[in-house]
């Protein structure tokens, strides 16, 4: 029941949809401007920072560096990968996704709590009154497809999962696994030989991890962080820094409630 909610209709294509950036030559100062955002991202440089290095830029070659606003609008362009904000409780119960995306007060039952939260949705001028930012993950999956190095890296999982297949159809002459991974465990093997999954190389495995922080000594910095790991990749890329994905962090002060709905 929880998978057909999620679903909410969607019909699976036989061939997935590919982000289209267009398929255009970039311009020079295209080309320069994203190479200089990328660095000033990795070295998490200040605005003023990208500014002056931009302004360095243009001195030394002569090519004109885009604004911070204009370079991040033609990487949104150019990946697909944007931030949606999505109406949630103050109380941080529930998310108004799903069903509840035309709720207009909160009906989570906390425990210990008589009745339903009842914070409205919206303020007296009909603005939501609390949102969080998402991102989805599907043109982030997309772009490790898009690079030959890291399309390949993500084939791990199937040649693992072919690799057990073929071992365990050896019976009695089959070799010892003296550890495993995920792509090879008894699990992984049931997803394909029982549920009939993953049966294409390019299927993506994921697990979602979830916890609080509090980012300040402050009750009100306290925020639920949502990470995804990718598990076609192999264990020596999977945990690294740049290969996990937050998709959304569910603001404090409480702990989320309703946590599909989010």
């Amino acid at each position: 029941n929880l998978f057909r909610q999620l679903l909410s209709g969607y019909i699976i294509p036989v061939n997935p949809p590919i982000h289209d950036s267009q398929n255009r030559a970039l311009m020079p100062t295209e080309v320069l401007s994203l190479k200089h955002y990328l660095r000033w991202m990795q070295s998490r440089g200040t605005v003023k920072a990208y500014r002056l290095h931009a302004q360095l830029l243009y001195e030394a070659t002569g090519i004109e560096i885009l604004s911070l606003y204009l370079v991040r609008k033609l990487a949104t362009e150019l990946t697909g990968i944007s931030t949606e904000r999505v109406d949630m409780c103050p109380k941080s119960c529930m998310a108004y996704t799903g069903e509840f995306k035309d709720l207009t007060a909160c009906i989570h039952i906390r425990d210990k709590h008589p009745g339903p939260c009842g914070e409205p949705r919206f303020n007296a001028k009909g603005k939501p009154r609390a949102q969080m930012v998402y991102i989805s993950i599907t043109p982030i999956i997309q772009s490790y497809y898009a690079n030959p190095e890291t399309a390949q890296a993500m084939r791990y999982r199937h040649e693992c999962l072919e690799d057990a297949l073929r071992n365990q159809a050896l019976g009695d002459n089959a070799k010892p696994q003296s550890f495993s991974d995920f792509p090879n465990s008894s699990n992984h093997i049931f997803h394909r030989q029982g549920l009939d999954l993953f049966t294409l190389p390019t299927d993506t495995a994921i697990t979602i991890s979830s916890d609080g922080a509090q980012l300040t000594t402050k009750k009100q910095s306290d925020v639920y962080i949502f990470t995804i790991t990718i598990l076609n990749l192999p264990p020596d890329r999977r945990y690294r820094a740049s290969n996990i994905i937050i998709p959304l962090i569910i603001p404090g002060p409480s702990a989320p409630g309703n946590v599909e709905s989010f």
